[in-house]
Parts: structure tokens; C-alpha cells; sequence
């Protein structure tokens, strides 16, 4: 997925460390432009097809990734120790309770041709997976790897650690990351009075998003606009939409897909979503937060659904329609969870937040059976 996720926001701590091992650390990427702002954050990086690249991948003793082993090579991990720092807290089904999955006859899950159409995802499980709380382990996390609880390692994410920090921490970190051109878009945001970010999840059924929301840009443009206030787009990569929405509004803007999401997240106010996992990343920054779930029902039984009640596990304001969302925004309703529903939250998706876990040492420890 590029130079992002967990991976590289806990790249700066594991150099740190790696001080007094020096265990030799390469990057794999999938996007050759990206070889060289790697490698500038001090670490060896090869693009994967890279004769070089694939003899690490044969050789390596252990995969850290943010997602599953597709992430490096999938196919070329088989011997190594295999690490996930995972990509977020979930609500979404996903791994052995997915409906792709469970509708495979049990007899049959064990046969060559599911082992090789799910073999990144779920039978190549990892060895050591980091997690965020009890409630998202035992009822996420274990189901969907069908592991035990040895195999995981709880605390707080690296990427979400960064979220903590203050705005001019942040701002230091990526004046030394040499990310100037995200510099310059988050002082385009200061300029507003209020910034929103509108980042729902993907759905299955291949609609264009923003069209089915019948959100209507026109009147909510007007309102941004008058209260010098805007409204950023943040579709997810697998969603997309024929609305030409920075040729027709000023204050809605799509966001730069070359950009990390999680470095502008700070600097916004508003989070608008629904079903996503980033709704528990950005409570953690006492935000304002509303939920947008326009297709709820449809969502819950004919798309992806979810493992636990929605209602119940994202607290919050709501906006069940178009007309509900844009009223929120023209009033400039207080979306902040209250103090009992932020504990309740913290508590479900970030309970181990602080164990104070040194992700490095867990790693080392296992990895050589300490």
C-alpha cells in the first residue's frame, strides 16, 4: 500500500533500537518511486520485482508488515517469522469470518485450490500479531486468524501514536521526513475556520459512493463557503465516484491519493464516517465525530456487515440522511462523545494503549525464542 501504515510509523523507533543489533533492515515496496524516499528515512529499500528484492524475500528471517504478507511477497515468505502490526482496530468482518470464506464447505477449506485462493489472508496466519485492547482481541482478532491468544502481543499502534502528538510535533516530524508538499496542504487547512473529513468505507457492490449518498454538493458547498470552512473527500482505495468535485466547488475538495491520510488527520476538526475503523482512530483525539450511515440496512445485509453491533460500538452523533448531515454542518452542532461514551470507546478499541509494549524486544524475544 505504499510508504504508510504501522510499518512506517514505527520505522524511526525500530532504527532507534536496531542500534545495538544492527540486523540488517530492507524495505520491500511495490512502487518504484518510492525506492528513494525510502531509502532517504534511512533504511535499504528495493523494489519487489528486483532480483535483489526477491533474494531478501527468499532469505529473509522475519516479515513485518501492516497488513498480511502480500505486502512484501506473499508467496516468497513461507520460512520466515511472519509479524503483522495490522492496519486497524474493526468493526468489518474480515479473515475466517468473512462470507467468501464461511461459504466454502468445510470439507473443502483444506483442498489445494482454497489453500492457494486464500493463502495471504488466512492460512498463512501469522507468528505474532499486535493488537490494541482484550475486547478487540478475543472478539476480533482470535476468531479471524483462528489463533490463540499466545500469538498476539497488545498495545497501542505506532501509527496511532502520532496521533497523540501536537500539532507542531507533527509538523517537526515531517519538516525532518522532508514531506514538504504535506507541509504545504496543512497550511492550506489553517486558513479555514473548520476543516471536515468525510473518509467512508468501501463497499462491495461497485455504485459510485458519493452519488449514492444524495448528499447535495451545491448547498453544502454554499454553506462551507459562507462560513470559510471545508470539507475534504477521502474516498477509500477501493471505492470510487464520477462527481468532479475539485472542477465544480471551492471549499469540497477530494483528498491527494499521494499523501498519508493519518499525517493531515491532526489538523483536521471533523471526522465524517460510518462503518470504518477510522472512526476508533480518531476518537483518540477527543474530535468531534458523526456517523454517517445513510445505507445502514443495505449495508448490514446485502454488502460487507459487521461482527458487532454498530450502534452500540460507535457512539456518537448521527446523520441518518443527507438532509440530517448537511443541517449538523450549517448549525455547527458539538459532535464531541460525551466523557462516559469517549471511556466506554477508549476502553473497547484502545484498552492496552498503556502497556507501554516495546514492539522490538516482543519481536526479538520470539523470533529467537528467548
Amino acid at each position: 500500500m505504499g510508504f504508510c501504515g504501522n510499518t512506517k510509523y514505527w520505522l524511526p523507533e525500530l532504527l532507534e533500537h536496531n542500534k545495538g543489533y544492527n540486523f540488517k533492515l530492507i524495505w520491500i515496496t511495490h512502487n518504484k518511486q518510492l525506492v528513494k524516499r525510502i531509502r532517504n528515512a534511512g533504511i535499504h529499500a528495493y523494489y519487489w520485482l528486483n532480483p535483489i528484492a526477491i533474494w531478501h524475500c527468499l532469505t529473509a528471517g522475519c516479515y513485518i508488515v501492516t497488513d498480511c504478507t502480500k505486502d512484501i511477497n506473499c508467496y516468497l515468505s513461507g520460512r520466515a517469522f511472519y509479524v503483522t502490526l495490522w492496519h486497524g482496530v474493526s468493526l468489518k468482518v474480515a479473515g475466517r469470518l468473512t462470507k467468501i470464506y464461511l461459504n466454502v464447505p468445510e470439507e473443502k477449506r483444506n483442498n489445494f485450490y482454497h489453500h492457494i485462493l486464500f493463502f495471504y489472508w488466512i492460512y498463512r496466519t501469522p507468528d505474532l500479531c499486535l493488537t490494541t485492547s482484550e475486547f478487540q482481541l478475543k472478539n476480533y482478532f482470535m476468531p479471524m486468524f483462528g489463533l490463540p491468544r499466545e500469538k498476539f502481543m497488545l498495545g497501542m499502534f505506532p501509527r496511532n501514536k502520532w496521533l497523540l502528538k501536537s500539532r507542531e510535533d507533527n509538523k517537526k516530524h515531517l519538516i525532518e521526513e522532508q514531506s514538504f508538499d504535506i507541509i504545504e496542504y496543512i497550511e492550506l487547512l489553517e486558513k479555514y475556520k473548520k476543516v471536515y473529513i468525510y473518509m467512508p468505507t468501501w463497499r462491495e457492490e461497485k455504485k459510485d459512493l458519493l452519488e449514492s449518498t444524495q448528499i447535495d454538493f451545491d448547498q453544502l458547498n454554499e454553506i462551507l463557503s459562507k462560513k470559510n470552512e471545508l470539507l475534504i473527500l477521502k474516498l477509500h482505495i477501493g471505492s470510487h465516484s464520477q462527481i468532479k468535485i475539485d472542477e465544480l466547488f471551492s471549499n469540497i475538495k477530494t483528498f491527494n491519493k499521494q499523501f498519508d491520510v493519518y499525517t493531515i488527520l491532526p489538523f483536521t476538526d471533523t471526522l465524517i464516517t460510518d462503518y470504518s475503523s477510522i472512526y476508533a482512530d480518531y476518537i483518540l483525539m477527543n474530535k468531534e465525530v458523526i456517523i454517517f450511515d445513510f445505507d445502514k440496512e443495505y449495508y448490514m445485509s446485502k454488502d460487507r456487515g459487521l461482527l458487532f453491533d454498530f450502534d452500540e460500538y460507535t457512539l456518537g452523533k448521527r446523520a441518518h440522511t443527507s438532509s440530517e448531515l448537511i443541517s449538523l454542518i450549517e448549525k455547527g452542532e458539538d459532535c464531541h462523545l460525551n466523557a462516559s461514551d469517549m471511556t466506554k470507546m477508549i476502553e473497547v478499541y484502545w484498552g492496552a494503549k498503556d502497556n507501554n509494549l516495546d514492539i522490538f524486544e516482543e519481536i526479538r524475544r520470539r523470533l529467537f525464542k528467548e
